[in-house]
Parts: structure tokens; sequence; C-alpha cells
């Protein structure tokens, strides 16, 4: 056989053959669905006279209103919240002596310097705050009531004798004054 008749042979039988990964799938044979009709069945005439049809009754107009809306949900104003009172002081027996703490300061000259200023921050935080225009405080009240919440509580320090805690807090009062003022 010449080369041509070799390979004609060898295609004709891949040809004929078919690929072995492809199984043809077999069909699926649904069977025809029955035939449903319906049974005729006469129906003798009515052996007694029948009464007449009434008449339809007249549909019922009934007026639909719709719902009332919703009422609207009223938010509530958060409340600040409120600083709890501060107790009053407890009076300890006359039998016994007061404890003194001490100063809590370096001592020496640097607690007269401090104690002048902390006096003078203190007075001039008051006069301030007493010059604020009022639509300025009203505007910044919960701010206001902080700055005389410090000034207040650096009186109380000043008159226990701690004169570094009055100046801390004087000095609060300040830096949100300020802060307000500008």
């Amino acid at each position: 056989m010449t080369r041509r008749g070799a390979l004609f042979t060898i295609l004709l039988a891949i040809t004929v053959t078919g690929c072995r990964h492809r199984q043809p799938k077999p069909l699926a044979i649904v069977p025809p669905p029955p035939d449903i009709r319906p049974a005729m069945v006469s129906v003798p005439p009515p052996t007694h006279p029948s009464e007449p049809l009434p008449e339809p009754e007249k549909p019922v107009v009934v007026e639909i209103t719709p719902p009332p809306p919703p009422p609207k949900k009223v938010r509530k104003k958060r409340s600040l919240p409120v600083a709890p009172p501060t107790p009053a002081p407890v009076q300890v027996a006359a039998a016994e002596p007061p404890i003194s703490l001490g100063q809590l300061s370096a001592g020496g000259d640097a607690g007269t310097g401090l104690r002048s200023e902390t006096e003078q921050t203190m007075a001039s935080q008051k006069q301030r705050l007493d010059r604020l225009p009022a639509p300025l405080a009203s505007a910044h009240a919960t701010d206001v009531d902080q700055v005389r919440r410090f000034l207040k509580g650096a009186e109380t320090a000043w008159q226990a004798g701690d004169v570094e805690g009055a100046h801390t807090l004087a000095l609060k009062a300040k830096i949100l004054l300020d802060d307000l003022l500008h």
C-alpha cells in the first residue's frame, strides 16, 4: 500500500470507530400524558317546576377612610448630667485635734509666690466670669457651669490649705474661659 492509502485507512478507522471518551447519552423516553377527557353525563330535566331565581342583591358601598397617620415621635432632649452635690464637711469632735496633711508644695519662697499667684488668678477669673456677656453665657451654659465648678473647687482647696490644688483648678477655669471668649 502506498502511503496515501495507509493514511486514508487510518483516518477511516478513526472516523468509523468514534471517540471513546464521549459516551452517547441515552434518550429518556417519556410516556405521553394520559388522555383525560371529562366524561359527558346527561342530566335529565327537572321534574318539578323551579322557583324563580332571587334577584341579585345590590352591592353595599362602604366608604373606607384611610387610617390616621401614626403620631409623631417626640424626641426627648437629653438632660445634662447633674454633678452630685458636694457632701457637707464632717465636723470632728472637739476632743480630737484636727489632722493636717500639710502643704503639697516644694516649700520655701516658691510657696509664697504660688500663694499670691493663685489668689490673683482666682480673683481675676471670678471677675471675668461675672463680666461674661449674657448671650455668650447662655449659648455655652455647660462650659460656664464647669468654670463655676472649677472656681468653687479652687476656693474649697484654698480654704483647706491646698495651694497647688487651688492653683490647678484656677488655671483650668482660666483656660476654659479663654476658650469661651476666643
